[in-house]
């Protein structure tokens, strides 16, 4: 795999044409991350996470 394919499969979630982001295939950190940015409380993650 090369450098731009790594940097490309492995990129941070992006937000769609709608708003919407992919939360699939993030990480527990990650997740909690995202939603903390969307103003969700720090237990939301552990929720959808599990």
């Amino acid at each position: 795999m090369g450098i731009e394919t790594h940097a490309t499969t492995f990129a941070p979630p992006a937000p769609r044409a709608d708003g919407r982001i992919n939360l699939v295939g993030l990480d527990r950190a990650e997740l909690a991350e995202t939603l903390a940015g969307m103003g969700e409380p720090a237990f939301r993650a552990r929720q959808l996470f599990g």
